[in-house]
């Protein structure tokens, strides 16, 4: 998310970014590679709350409930 992205939207997403790299096991591996890369921390939440933005609009778009074995055997995480 750029700072032309909605300022409202980033900041709503940015505590539960923060939730989901510490809890959820998907941007929990996800956020342990990009700080293996050097990566800073505030960094690595930006790359999460892009994340979960993608995977909102994939389930509001899709209509489907959110399935993480269907990321997983696709090999996004």
């Amino acid at each position: 998310m750029s700072v032309a992205d909605s300022s409202r939207l980033r900041k709503a997403l940015f505590f539960p970014a923060m939730r989901a790299m510490r809890y959820d096991p998907l941007c929990r591996t996800f956020g342990q590679r990009l700080k293996e890369k050097s990566k800073k921390s505030i960094v690595v939440i930006g790359a999460i709350k892009t994340k979960l933005l993608h995977l909102i609009f994939g389930i509001l778009r899709s209509g489907k409930p959110f399935n993480p074995s269907h990321l997983q055997s696709q090999g996004i995480s």
